[in-house]
């Protein structure tokens, strides 16, 4: 059975500006902060670009502009489109490594319990996201 598609962009969830016109702010990380309606989206960036310098303001990006940002040991997750065990979606967790011979993330989910996920079903989230399901 295929994976469901990965839902939308969400607030919190941290991304990389990309194909932008204007090339000064390709590459650099941020997180999105709100839908502004259309395919526009409120993302906090860096001022100074990809090195991650300077002071933080929010720009309004293409949702085509934004790319997931890629998944690194240490950073807060959130699972999601798991089917077989479909109540481990929504659930906050930090990714313990990135598991470089399975192909699968390692991910620490709240009360301890340890889940091994593939990339596609986790994306990176601020740290300071909260929620019901975080840790």
């Amino acid at each position: 059975t295929a994976a469901a598609p990965p839902p939308p962009l969400e607030v919190g969830q941290l991304v990389v500006l990309t194909g932008l016109a204007r090339g000064g702010m390709n590459g650099t990380v941020g997180e999105v902060l709100a839908a502004l309606g259309g395919d526009r989206w409120e993302v906090r960036v860096a001022a100074a670009g990809p090195d991650g310098g300077g002071p933080r303001r929010s720009v309004s990006v293409r949702s085509r502009n934004l790319a997931p940002k890629p998944i690194e040991a240490g950073e807060r997750v959130r699972l999601h489109s798991i089917i077989r065990s479909d109540e481990l979606n929504g659930m906050t967790g930090r990714v313990l490594s990135t598991g470089a011979g399975t192909g699968r993330l390692t991910v620490r989910l709240p009360g301890g319990r340890l889940v091994a996920v593939l990339p596609g079903n986790a994306r990176a989230v601020s740290g300071d996201c909260r929620g019901e399901h975080a840790v």
